[in-house]
């Protein structure tokens, strides 16, 4: 077996604890976790097992620590996407865009409030992205729901207004009693 791994003291026990509890993104604050618990003398596998994670998770953790320091241990991946293409003012002004007809008629679509995009910054946007921005903006996509051709339109008004004119019968057979253990017949639930 070899030796424990060592944990460098870029902060102290007390710091390194007030920093987990302040962290609000899952995947830093369990490894601030890990870090807290290999510094108050856990092993690799105990820590592991809580973690339901591999030792090795453990170990490379602990390493980027100490190599580091305790910034190494933030999601590398918050804030990594590209800027929005429209701006807080940008989207009112589609909202109120929204809000009339497009200039050549129809409903509104994402290739459509992909074009307004592009007029209005200059830049590229993608039809799948004006997509997106419609729904963000609220909309959804809205058809009716298909009809087979041959449906009689006159059954189908007559069933809305009052349903089936002759009437529905139930036909419900009474259930048979099953026989008890003590071998007579008897109802069920009554047993």
């Amino acid at each position: 077996m070899g030796q424990p791994l060592p944990v460098a003291q870029h902060l102290t026990m007390d710091q390194l604890a007030e920093r987990f509890r302040r962290c609000t993104t899952p995947d830093e604050r369990d490894r601030l976790h890990c870090v807290l618990l290999k510094l108050r003398g856990m092993t690799s596998a105990a820590i592991a097992s809580i973690f339901l994670r591999k030792e090795d998770w453990v170990r490379r953790t602990v390493r980027r620590y100490n190599a580091f320091g305790p910034d190494a241990l933030k999601d590398g991946r918050a804030e990594n996407g590209a800027p929005r293409v429209l701006d807080d003012e940008g989207m009112d002004a589609l909202m109120a865009c929204l809000a009339l007809p497009p200039e050549d008629g129809g409903l509104w679509s994402g290739p459509k409030v992909a074009a307004w995009i592009r007029t209005r910054t200059g830049g590229t946007c993608t039809d799948r992205t004006g997509w997106a921005y419609l729904v963000r903006a609220g909309y959804s996509l809205q058809q009716p729901r298909p009809s087979h051709p041959a449906a009689d339109k006159t059954a189908q008004e007559a069933f809305k207004k009052g349903g089936l004119q002759n009437g529905f019968r139930a036909s419900l057979r009474p259930i048979p009693a099953a026989p008890s253990r003590s071998g007579r017949w008897m109802r069920p639930g009554s047993d």
